[in-house]
């Protein structure tokens, strides 16, 4: 092989391999392979046709140490890359979950039931009685939290519950303060009321131990409750829907 040609060759294939990296970042994945690959190619050519020349053979080889780490190293960083991008999808994709009253649900650290669904006229919380506000009517929804982890921990990744109604409207979990406080409490009152035991959220639950309690909502007297919907986790998680209907 002459000397110009091997020259030529050399500082065509040696161009190639500079540019695998920033073509298959830059422009496309594959046409920066095809470049390392030629680039390779260049280099085992001038090997194989050097003629016993000592120039072609040290320019291939010099070829073949920039190109074949060059691929290498590109298709190291893309696979590197793709698992960190797989495993990013997996901790943020959220699942969904549906059952009914009395099936318990499991997601994450927690196994979940909803218990039973009242509606109630008045409740009583500790020494006070309330009642919905005018056109309204209340509904308790007594969940049953369990710890099915290995450490304890606090329910608060057990969020965002809301109250569906059979007109397709939402409904955030209701607080006393929003509710009318009665203060001439009569026996008929005290008679009708549901205690009023709020599911605290906040509170720590040992491994394979349970908590209890309310959700309470308000909604129009004129619609019903259909479902229950909470969320468990922040990033990614689960998307839970309790059918309330029977």
């Amino acid at each position: 092989m002459k000397t110009g040609k091997a020259i030529v060759l050399f500082i065509l294939g040696l161009v190639l391999a500079l540019l695998v990296f920033p073509t298959a970042w830059s422009v496309s994945a594959g046409l920066g392979y095809v470049f390392a690959i030629v680039s390779i190619i260049i280099g085992a050519y001038l090997i194989a046709k050097r003629e016993g020349r000592t120039l072609p053979l040290v320019l291939g080889i010099i070829l073949l140490i920039v190109a074949v780490p060059a691929l290498l190293g590109t298709a190291a960083i893309h696979m590197g890359l793709w698992a960190v991008k797989k495993a990013v999808e997996e901790a943020t994709e959220t699942k969904s979950i549906t059952a009914r009253i009395g099936e318990p649900i499991r997601a994450g650290n927690w196994e979940i039931t909803v218990l039973k669904i009242d509606e109630a006229e008045y409740i009583k919380k500790d020494d006070s009685y309330y009642k919905a506000k005018e056109g309204k009517k209340l509904v308790l929804v007594k969940l049953r939290i369990k710890n099915i982890g290995k450490e304890a921990k606090t329910a608060s990744d057990i969020w965002n519950f809301m109250l569906v109604s059979n007109a397709n409207k939402s409904y955030e979990k209701a607080y006393t303060y929003e509710l009318e406080y009665i203060w001439d409490v009569t026996d008929e009152i005290k008679s009708k009321a549901i205690v009023f035991e709020e599911l605290d959220t906040t509170a720590s639950v040992a491994p394979n131990t349970i908590i209890e309690g309310y959700l309470l909502f308000q909604i129009p007297v004129s619609e019903e409750p259909a479902k229950l919907y909470f969320k468990v986790g922040v990033i990614g998680g689960y998307e839970v829907t309790i059918e309330l209907t029977k």
